[in-house]
């Protein structure tokens, strides 16, 4: 086996080592946070004063008759073997629900990244290379204007304008992705399109629109350093401009860090959601948290934490990984 091969091995087996013990660690802070919270997940789910068989029954059922300590350990023992346990609030399976709202989560996610990266990578170019004067100041304003005001403010905006004075949909009424496409398509000729879009749009815009302004301002920023580099004042004195200094070499050279960066803002975004879910009542994995934290439901807030630390691990090796493969530098090491 070549020097290289044992390399590459040595470093997945540590990355994945290291992920390992960032999530057992991640586990054992949320669990003594909860434990140590005041409020009583059992007086929560049966009531102050309720019959005492039935408060014993409750106690078996999800072990709470034990010390934290032995609460915590089975539950780390049924993980596992890929039990995450039963929710209290839901009675069903922490597993189940957590991957439904993490699907509603990832689509919202998933549309605020394309809308935040198809506008803010152009406008960035636009604004640092040689755009317009005259809409320079203007969108240099917006994007200032962007960034400061934070994704829950425009999430309240957003869902006053979409529900109340556009009436695209009802607000407080969530319709799921499964009905939404159906309901765009079969009305791609009515009135039904905007409105079943606007479900989807409107939370995806409310996280999207602080990201385009945060993008917008790296990319300005970091075009302006391009440009005033030795090497880009050479390409342009020999006569290379426009379309092909852009593609051969602004946009390779800008893509490095903006990949990086973009992987970062994707996990601000996931963060972001937990807010802009409760606004807009969206059973996605930022609302079912906060549901899971009022009820004092251990065990969903703990596989869904889980499930975030996890994205966030793993979307920092993919943002990892294609930042060695943009980079030739790290590739010739």
């Amino acid at each position: 086996m070549s020097t290289p091969t044992i390399r590459i091995i040595t470093k997945l087996v540590k990355n994945t080592l290291d992920a390992l013990l960032l999530l057992l660690g991640v586990s054992v802070v949320v669990f003594s946070l909860l434990y140590l919270t005041p409020g009583n997940a059992l007086l929560i789910q049966v009531g102050v004063g309720s019959d005492r068989a039935l408060t014993e029954s409750y106690q078996a059922l999800f072990s709470l008759n034990t010390s934290p300590v032995i609460q915590y350990f089975e539950w780390l023992q049924g993980l596992l073997r890929g039990n995450f346990g039963v929710s209290y609030v839901y009675h069903a399976p922490v597993f189940t629900i957590v991957l439904h709202a993490l699907g509603v989560t990832a689509a919202i996610a998933s549309v605020a990244m394309i809308i935040a990266v198809g506008v803010s990578l152009p406008l960035g170019l636009y604004l640092g290379g040689s755009g317009s004067q005259v809409l320079r100041a203007p969108l240099s304003g917006i994007i200032t204007l962007g960034v400061a005001v934070p994704q829950f403010l425009w999430g309240i905006l957003l869902l006053y304008l979409f529900g109340n004075v556009f009436s695209a949909f009802v607000p407080g009424v969530y319709a799921p992705l499964s009905s939404i496409l159906p309901m765009a398509m079969a009305g791609s000729s009515g009135n039904n399109a905007i409105p079943a879009l606007a479900y989807l749009l409107a939370p995806a815009l409310a996280l999207a629109l602080p990201a385009i302004a945060i993008l917008s301002r790296y990319t300005y920023n970091s075009v302006r350093e391009l440009n005033a580099q030795p090497f880009m004042l050479a390409l342009q004195c020999r006569g290379i401009g426009g379309w092909q200094l852009l593609r051969r070499h602004t946009l390779r050279n800008l893509l490095v860090g903006y990949t990086s960066f973009s992987g970062i803002l994707l996990i601000d975004l996931l963060a972001g959601s937990v807010l802009v879910e409760y606004i807009f009542n969206i059973p996605g994995l930022g609302n079912t948290l906060v549901t899971g934290i009022h009820q004092r439901d251990t065990l969903l807030v703990q596989g869904a934490v889980l499930y975030v630390a996890f994205l966030v691990v793993v979307i920092n090796k993919i943002t990892d990984g294609l930042y060695y493969i943009l980079n030739p530098k790290l590739r010739r090491a």
